[in-house]
């Protein structure tokens, strides 16, 4: 969805159908792990290209293999100058096929430093002390 989302009352444009494109994985490595309280939020992505549009992979519904429980996530909402300040729902005001269904997942460890690192470390902490010492002696 590119061109085709309008401000109410006349959000309803079908959209502009389905489209084509290279599928790209995104992969975020924070400073600091974000500290959020359980609950809803919203990821808005934006990349800068040359010459192409930015779209997000969506699906007009769940898609889990049978008998797998699924979570259903929340609808899919979308932004654009037009709207600014507003939001609309993609599936319910746009295209009226029902609630669009978009994820994401925040997952990781806490990455702790290499052996290696710490061994450097202390020997250059070491080192660095030596020096000092050496200069105050001499």
């Amino acid at each position: 969805m590119v061109d085709g989302i309008n401000a109410s009352p006349n959000q309803f444009t079908g959209d502009e159908g389905p489209a084509t494109g290279e599928e790209v994985l995104f992969s975020i490595v924070f400073n600091s792990p974000p500290t959020l309280p359980a609950g809803h939020y919203f990821f808005r992505p934006e990349v800068a290209l040359p010459s192409a549009n930015f779209l997000c992979l969506s699906a007009s519904k769940p898609i889990a293999a049978p008998g797998t429980p699924f979570s259903s996530d929340l609808q899919s909402w979308i932004r654009n100058a037009n709207l600014t300040p507003d939001w609309l729902r993609i599936g319910t005001d746009i295209t009226h096929q029902g609630p669009f269904n978009s994820t994401f997942s925040l997952t990781g460890a806490q990455e702790t430093p290499d052996p290696g690192a710490w061994t450097l470390l202390i020997a250059g902490l070491t080192l660095l002390a030596l020096l000092a010492r050496r200069k105050k002696v001499a």
